[in-house]
């Protein structure tokens, strides 16, 4: 028979194992809201058309500031994004206060689109430019492209495709380096609600948007491309600086857009 101290090692041991798992569900991935953002639900969002969370179309986002650029990363790991409130790694179901635009861009389209699934590993595009992006508190200033293939993100600021395109319905997906290549989106973590996220589209419209707020997810956050009824832009890019294990995620809602012709 077993001694009296042998068994109380048995049954320790037994209560560790048993906690174990229950620790590991427990833990939910990071999301963090700064100061003054608004609460984030624990409810993903399914695409309006075909009933299918976008996340199930791809593993992972793209790849952000790879160590492979041809530019030094930056070593910097000062961050403006403050650590409050933890929450489920899910989609937001409300975007903030709705914004009545008094013009409607006709080239932006009308209907709830498709987000297209992240491109293979060394899968290029075609560089298309579609406009200008310009965040004036983050330094911003850049030429827009299609595509969110690897190459088309080195190149700068660009547009996921299936996405809504600026001014359209649902949610404007638009990727960029912070510590690489030109590092387009390296102020970011500078903005507070308010500021202003502008595009300017090749068909002749500026689209303002008005930041709600700042958080950071892990690179498997699929649901921040997801497309829901409202017009709101979702930039993201890596975090913390000098890394790509995160991602710092800006949300805005239209506020104004305007015919340039």
């Amino acid at each position: 028979m077993l001694s009296g101290r042998l068994w109380r090692s048995v049954l320790a041991a037994g209560v560790t194992f048993a906690a174990f798992p229950l620790a590991i569900g427990s833990s939910a991935p990071e999301l963090r809201a700064a100061p003054g953002g608004s609460r984030i639900a624990a409810i993903a969002s399914e695409n309006a058309q075909t009933g299918v969370s976008t996340s199930e179309a791809a593993a992972e986002l793209p790849v952000l500031d790879v160590s492979t650029s041809s530019t030094p990363e930056v070593t910097s790991t000062t961050q403006a994004v403050s650590p409050t409130t933890a929450a489920p790694d899910a989609a937001p179901t409300d975007f903030g206060t709705e914004r009545t635009v008094s013009e409607s861009d006709p080239s932006a389209n009308q209907a709830v689109l498709v987000p297209a699934a992240v491109p293979g590993r060394g899968v290029a595009e075609t560089l298309t430019a579609i406009g200008r992006i310009l965040i004036p508190a983050a330094g911003v200033d850049e030429t827009l492209r299609e595509g969110i293939a690897q190459n088309v993100i080195d190149a700068g600021p660009a547009h996921w495709p299936g996405t809504a395109a600026p001014g359209g319905l649902g949610n404007v997906v638009i990727a960029g380096h912070r510590s690489t290549y030109s590092r387009p989106f390296h102020d970011l973590a500078n903005l507070k609600q308010a500021d202003t996220i502008v595009f300017e589209t090749a068909s002749g419209w500026r689209h303002t948007y008005s930041v709600e707020r700042q958080f950071v997810v892990g690179s498997d956050a699929m649901w921040i491309v997801d497309q829901t009824e409202g017009r709101h832009v979702t930039l993201f890019t890596c975090h913390p600086i000098g890394s790509n294990r995160q991602r710092l995620i800006t949300i805005g809602v239209l506020v104004k857009s305007e015919s340039l012709t």
